[in-house]
């Protein structure tokens, strides 16, 4: 079987859903010389950086696509020149992203023989003879109110009419996204299948002395601090952790350290730490790369992870595979991935939550438990497993 793999999210750069395409397409190239893979890059956006880094199995062939050009003499007969005109209008409307999408991934798919065309994030082509295979990252448009602009419920709304039913096979990452797709959702649930996320082995306890004061030194993290990591936007709740904060700011020493950029609707979330007086008690560390963010999960006192709807949340297994105890909601799949080896809160307590990471801090049996229970949880999600499952599911289509 030859397998076509758009790789438009191949960078971590995206968050989770960037780490979740390089992990699982890593693993399939490393667990599978069956069946033969085509990568295929857009011409534009980060993920094209990226093109090489996976090459090495004779299986594996990486296409970049750009758009098809018009043939000059369009350009250069006066009574055809609207045709150029006319189509740079039509593609002022659509997105790129959809334009490659649609249009020039099924050209490539069909011109290199692909049996089947695995998107790791939401699209597939609507037209094309091969077999075609998606993963659904969220739902929150159905269960978060409000947390999107008019634009993206209007593209949901598109995905879920037009471009979703094209796909053979629905891959969900948690069973708590399954009923949720079927409570909320017109696709059939019989082609869908649970697949978990895994963590990579660079997140682990880390006993390097040195590699941990350089990536200290680097970030200037403070001796004792409560981790949040994720980019900032209501849905992620960072208000509601700003408040627990507040109450405990003169009983505790730590700083509150944020890793993550600024998504959207976020100003509301940064204006209230100074209305709380915790402005400078907070540290805001941009985007940490992958190569670092192991470093900054072993040096924090805890990890909280405070998200009204998480359909995995693949920081929270990272934070338990680095023995970094969290303290994460009690909410949509949260329970689910943790597995019992975190503290759970009420989203929307702060005292709750404020009281949680006192725990963490004051009573070191709760600490080390914490610990022991994330380290083995965390075992449990591999992307090999990830690997193995999806590759499953294709065959279920061959």
């Amino acid at each position: 079987m030859k397998i076509g793999i758009m790789m438009q999210s191949c960078d971590e750069s995206m968050g989770g859903i960037g780490v979740y395409t390089r992990e699982v397409v890593r693993a399939l190239l490393k667990i599978d010389d069956e069946n033969a893979y085509v990568l295929i890059f857009p011409g534009f956006g980060r993920a094209r950086r990226h093109r090489g880094e996976l090459l090495g199995p004779k299986n594996v062939t990486e296409v970049e696509t750009y758009f098809p050009r018009l043939p000059a003499f369009l350009y250069s007969t006066r009574a055809l020149a609207w045709i150029p005109r006319l189509l740079k209008k039509v593609r002022a409307l659509v997105p790129v992203e959809t334009y490659w999408d649609q249009v020039v991934v099924p050209r490539v798919a069909r011109q290199y023989g692909a049996d089947l065309l695995f998107n790791p994030h939401l699209t597939v082509p609507i037209r094309g003879r091969f077999r075609k295979v998606t993963v659904l990252h969220a739902v929150e448009y159905h269960t978060v109110p409000n947390v999107y602009g008019w634009r993206m419920y209007v593209w949901w709304f598109i995905l879920e009419r037009m471009i979703m039913p094209a796909a053979d096979r629905l891959i969900s990452i948690s069973d708590l996204m399954t009923t949720d797709i079927r409570k909320h959702m017109s696709y059939p649930i019989s082609r869908v299948r649970r697949v978990y996320h895994g963590v990579s082995d660079k997140f682990r306890v880390e006993t390097d002395g040195a590699r941990l004061a350089r990536v200290r030194q680097q970030y200037a993290l403070p001796e004792r601090f409560v981790l949040f990591v994720g980019r900032l936007y209501p849905q992620k709740n960072f208000v509601t952790l700003a408040h627990a904060f507040a109450l405990i700011k003169d009983r505790i020493p730590h700083r509150l350290v944020v890793a993550g950029q600024p998504r959207y609707k976020y100003k509301g979330e940064l204006s209230i730490l100074d209305e709380l007086g915790i402005a400078d008690r907070v540290d805001f560390l941009d985007h940490v790369p992958n190569d670092d963010l192991p470093m900054v999960y072993n040096l924090a006192e805890c990890f909280v992870f405070p998200s009204l709807y998480e359909a995995f949340g693949l920081v929270l297994v990272e934070a338990m595979a680095c023995g970094c105890p969290v303290v994460a909601a009690n909410a949509a799949a949260i329970p689910e991935v943790a597995g019992g080896a975190a503290l759970l809160f009420d989203p929307l307590d702060a005292q709750e939550l404020a009281d949680a990471i006192l725990k963490i801090a004051f009573e070191p049996e709760v600490r080390r438990s914490l610990v022991e229970r994330g380290l083995a949880r965390a075992r449990e999600f591999t992307w090999e497993r990830t690997a193995r499952e999806t590759l499953q599911v294709f065959r279920e289509l061959a």
